[in-house]
């Protein structure tokens, strides 16, 4: 089976991850997936290709010029006839929209996988909503939360609607953690230091201005006073490093930008805090819990079922900068706690979110009842 990822990308998140462990082990389940990022001036990142083709995965790019590029559409149509594609899957509303138009014209069916919507612009919120209308001439449409699920019912028939879990490559990731890597000797910090991170784009979704007011408000007992660390980037950076100012947390807010080495920040984090507004299932939580860091995250999405509602990980209602901060306080106050609560996260994301299993799941549930 020939499977054509297309995706819309800005950079490594968590879309990103999901279609890199798919391709991962589809390929390894004898398959041949193929990934074409959409590139384009406005959207020059390369992150997607560049770990594809680290990985080995075959990688063909697919140039866009403008938001509504009709030729784009004909390229794509090319090259699912050229490369013998079996089926198209698409990650994004815009490779939703215009890989359905291809795939009519190739004659292939069409998985759409929605991996959660932002909803940060009044144009993101029109593209959305007409997404979940191009949903209803889709093949099959995954949703990676009940939430999501949910969202998309009116619009979608029951036998075409899937909820499938992210998963992740655990042992990949704990192979790629380097023990002498030491992040607070890179900040210039006490061994001591408690280390609060945010991984993740930096958009108004993840509830940075959240964050930033639970910080302020932490009561960190006789411990040294939290730092927090903020591993992504995104359209939010200027008015986050501004509000950082402002708050007077500068010296112990740091921002690192996008990583590459997230598998050597997870591990030296006290607690990593996932306060987002809304979710669908974040691989920064699994990757994080896989690794047994402690998390407390806001109860969106499908955050509760990763952390095994609240067993495997501490649930804070969303925007309650102040439930927030007495969680990530008793975490850097206890730290023999904070280790059992990492130690449950590892063991319930091994049992439930390996990439393989989502891999099994897209093939047998999905891929093949499509095909003739």
């Amino acid at each position: 089976m020939r499977i054509l990822h297309l995706r819309s990308s800005c950079g490594m998140y968590g879309a990103e991850g999901v279609i890199l462990a798919l391709a991962r082990e589809t390929r390894r389940a004898g398959h041949e997936p193929i990934i074409a990022p959409l590139h384009d001036r406005r959207n020059p990142s390369t992150a997607l290709r560049d770990r594809a083709l680290a990985e080995g995965l075959t990688t063909i790019p697919i140039h866009v010029a403008g938001r509504v590029d009709p030729l784009a559409v004909l390229r794509m149509a090319a090259l699912i006839r050229s490369e013998r594609c079996d089926l198209v899957h698409t990650h994004d509303y815009k490779t939703t929209v215009m890989g359905f138009t291809a795939a009519a014209f190739a004659r292939v069916p069409i998985v759409a996988n929605l991996h959660g919507d932002t909803g940060e612009s009044k144009r993101v919120r029109f593209y959305e909503w007409f997404n979940y209308r191009v949903l209803r001439l889709c093949g099959a449409v995954v949703a990676v939360s009940p939430e999501i699920r949910e969202r998309a019912a009116p619009f979608v028939s029951a036998p075409r609607l899937r909820q499938i879990d992210n998963g992740i490559d655990i042992d990949g990731l704990r192979a790629r953690v380097h023990p002498d890597r030491r992040l607070r000797d890179e900040l210039g910090l006490p061994a001591a230091t408690p280390l609060i991170g945010m991984v993740g784009r930096l958009a108004p979704e993840k509830g940075h201005a959240v964050m930033l007011e639970a910080l302020r408000r932490l009561d960190h007992g006789d411990a040294p006073p939290p730092h927090l660390v903020v591993a992504g980037d995104g359209p939010l950076r200027g008015a986050i490093e501004a509000a950082v100012a402002s708050a007077g947390l500068r010296p112990r807010v740091h921002l690192l930008g996008a990583r590459a080495d997230l598998p050597d920040v997870y591990p030296a984090l006290t607690a990593l805090a996932h306060p987002s507004l809304r979710e669908g299932l974040p691989l920064v939580v699994l990757e994080a819990a896989a690794l047994g860091v402690p998390i407390v995250a806001s109860a969106v999405g499908a955050i509760p079922q990763a952390l095994d509602q609240g067993r495997a990980g501490l649930l804070v209602p969303s925007e309650d900068a102040a439930a927030l901060a007495a969680a990530l306080g008793g975490l850097v106050r206890d730290p023999a706690g904070a280790r059992r609560l990492g130690a449950r996260a590892a063991a319930h994301v091994e049992a439930r979110y390996s990439a393989r299993r989502m891999a099994a799941q897209y093939l047998d549930g999905v891929y093949r009842p499509l095909l003739p």
